[in-house]
């Protein structure tokens, strides 16, 4: 009996420790795989968390078309009446590029793997919207003295997104230089065409239209969806002002393809210029008069 107890004390012993055993295993199995999993993730997400700086900046954006012409207008219109007739014996003038103001902001991201004592690259990404982006052909007739006018200006907004991929010459001194390649996409919204009847135009940024006579005329059609993509290449030039901050001033100059949305496939040149101003988290390493406030 006592021969039976003790054996039975022995197996019992052994049986904890093997289950001990088995415990501390799967445990340190465990940590290492947890240990392991955190070591990827931090590796996957450490670059994505790394943000550099955030940036607003406002500036104009302008396509520039090399067959501009009422076709084009025709086909953004919808339900476009018929201009072959309206316009007959007048003489036509086009303006070629599609100009509007814009205004966004953007995300910079630190690419260690790229960054050498030399120049310092980053990643930026970004949305922006460019409103009352006019494309223009405009027609003139003066018979007996008497000037008449027919317009017609297709107006659209586009909200972007864009990625870039920077590199800065002398980013840790007071002033710095960048350039590098980018592309973005969008979509225009609201869009519509306006004819006006008797009118004289001041172009600009954002055209005016004057009436020119009692019984000048405007009318407003819906104009259709375009997609926009634009591949480009940013150059700029950045000032460090104040502890953080820092001021830009950038040109893209590109070239892009647009679909419309139940209508023809065109390609032109892109060009944009903006100015902006950018929060760096990192402190400023140049000197500034106004770190003396």
């Amino acid at each position: 009996m006592l021969v039976l107890f003790s054996n039975r004390h022995q197996y019992n012993n052994n049986m904890n420790y093997k289950k001990t055993l088995i415990t501390l295993l799967i445990l340190g199995c465990g940590s290492m795989t947890n240990a392991q999993t955190i070591s990827v993730v931090q590796d996957v997400v450490k670059p994505l968390v790394g943000l550099k700086s955030i940036q607003v900046y406002t500036g104009i954006a302008w396509d520039k078309y090399q067959n501009m012409n009422m076709e084009m207008i025709a086909d953004r219109t919808q339900n476009m009446p018929n201009y072959t007739d309206a316009t007959k014996d007048m003489k036509q003038n086009i303006t070629y590029s599609s100009l509007g103001l814009g205004t966004g902001v953007n995300l910079s991201y630190y690419l260690p793997s790229l960054t050498n004592s030399t120049v310092s690259a980053e990643y930026r990404v970004g949305a922006s919207v460019n409103l009352l982006k006019e494309s223009l052909v405009d027609f003139t007739s003066t018979e007996n003295d008497t000037r008449e006018t027919l317009m017609y200006c297709f107006v659209e907004n586009d909200v972007r997104i864009n990625s870039d991929l920077l590199f800065t010459l002398g980013d840790h001194k007071k002033f710095s230089i960048y350039s590098g390649v980018g592309i973005n996409a969008s979509n225009s919204f609201d869009n519509e065409l306006l004819i006006f009847e008797n009118y004289d135009v001041e172009t600009g940024a954002m055209n005016e239209f004057i009436p020119t006579t009692f019984n000048s005329k405007m009318q407003t059609l819906e104009g259709k969806s375009v997609v926009y993509a634009r591949a480009y290449i940013p150059m700029g030039v950045k000032m460090k002002v104040f502890r953080h901050l820092e001021s830009s001033f950038e040109v893209k100059i590109g070239k892009g393809f647009e679909q419309v949305i139940g209508g023809n496939a065109t390609s032109f040149k892109t060009r944009e210029v903006s100015f902006g101003l950018k929060y760096n988290f990192a402190r400023n390493k140049a000197l500034s008069i106004f770190d003396l406030l």
